[in-house]
């Protein structure tokens, strides 16, 4: 009686496994052409169809039909090194990345400012509160 309660507790784990993979690897699939061949370090997803992505070179994608297509806006003016991590809170956001880069957006990432920043190590992340006041952390104990 073990062994066979065994057996069948292997197959239903094996059997709900595949069902659940094959659910999992349907639901991804590659965009071609690639929106940028620049690393990308984080996302954003603002509802079912808009999300932003940003990396090296201060590379910005956005896709504003949930992923099916995306526009690169690649080089944003003054980030040399690639942006690493973002925050928004409604529209909205913080960018920050290598060389202390900085930059803010007001329109969901439609247009970036950058801002002075107080660092020249790099920002791996960053966190903007509801009210406005931004956190950011990076190399060497940075934030």
């Amino acid at each position: 009686m073990n062994r066979s309660l065994l057996f069948l507790t292997i197959i239903f784990v094996l059997f709900f496994s595949l069902v659940a993979y094959s659910q999992v690897t349907t639901s991804w699939q590659s965009v071609y052409p690639y929106p940028t061949g620049n690393d990308l370090y984080d996302v954003h997803v603002f509802d079912a169809s808009n999300i932003i992505a940003i990396g090296d070179g201060g590379t910005l994608v956005r896709s504003s039909d949930g992923g099916l297509t995306w526009r690169a806006n690649i080089k944003i003016a003054g980030i040399y090194g690639g942006l690493r991590a973002m925050s928004f809170q409604g529209s909205i956001g913080i960018a920050v990345g290598k060389f202390g880069s900085v930059l803010k957006t007001t329109n969901g990432g439609l247009d970036w400012v950058k801002k002075i920043s107080k660092t020249s190590q790099t920002l791996h992340g960053v966190f903007l509160k509801s009210d406005g006041i931004v956190t950011a952390v990076g190399e060497n104990g940075t934030r």
